[in-house]
């Protein structure tokens, strides 16, 4: 009976000392997502290994890389940043830099192979009428706007994301947003290792 309660007692024990390690996707052109549509993806193993993987990428028009369309992910070297790469270019809002920044419209959907808690992101060039929401069928809408406060860098409210499930970030501005050069310097989540 004593050695049973032991085995209890240790698996109780072992399931309360999960270790919760902080991870850091920055996008860099060795990232696994540099001009990248469905698929692409970008490993971390320093922390016991988590993958975000593009689920899909949707370009201005509201069209998806899954139905064809050449849209990607697109990583800028100099700034190390990750935008997305329409292939309407052009078509709504005739938009400068279009390959490197989210622009109204256009959408990158992600997943994690763990399960994971959004703790921030920081968007550079995020100014007056930028504005990208975060969404999931895992949590309500989270809409970043352009405080000053944030100056592109925002909390994620440490919503639960489970293994799998697919996170949208995209860009909620509006097409006559005096400020369209949004990009994604980093994205911290939290993993149950």
């Amino acid at each position: 009976m004593g050695r049973m309660r032991w085995f209890v007692t240790a698996a109780a024990l072992g399931a309360a000392c999960a270790v919760q390690a902080q991870v850091c996707f920055y996008f860099t052109e060795g990232s696994g997502l540099h001009k990248t549509g469905c698929g692409g993806s970008a490993v971390l193993d320093e922390s016991g290994g988590v993958t975000l993987k593009t689920v899909d990428v949707i370009g201005q028009d509201g069209s998806r890389a899954s139905a064809g369309n050449k849209h990607e992910t697109y990583v800028n070297a100099k700034s190390g940043t990750l935008g997305i790469n329409s292939t309407k270019k052009g078509s709504i809002g005739g938009y400068s830099q279009e390959f490197l920044n989210f622009n109204p419209g256009e959408a990158w959907i992600i997943a994690f192979d763990a399960d994971v808690t959004l703790q921030s992101i920081d968007l550079e060039g995020q100014g007056t009428g930028a504005e990208m929401t975060v969404s999931s069928d895992a949590f309500k809408d989270l809409v970043l706007g352009d405080t000053a406060a944030a100056a592109g860098f925002h909390t994620l409210e440490d919503v639960k994301v489970p293994a799998g499930a697919e996170v949208m970030f995209k860009m909620t501005g509006a097409a006559d947003a005096a400020d369209t050069s949004v990009r994604i310097k980093s994205l911290t989540v939290e993993v149950k290792k």
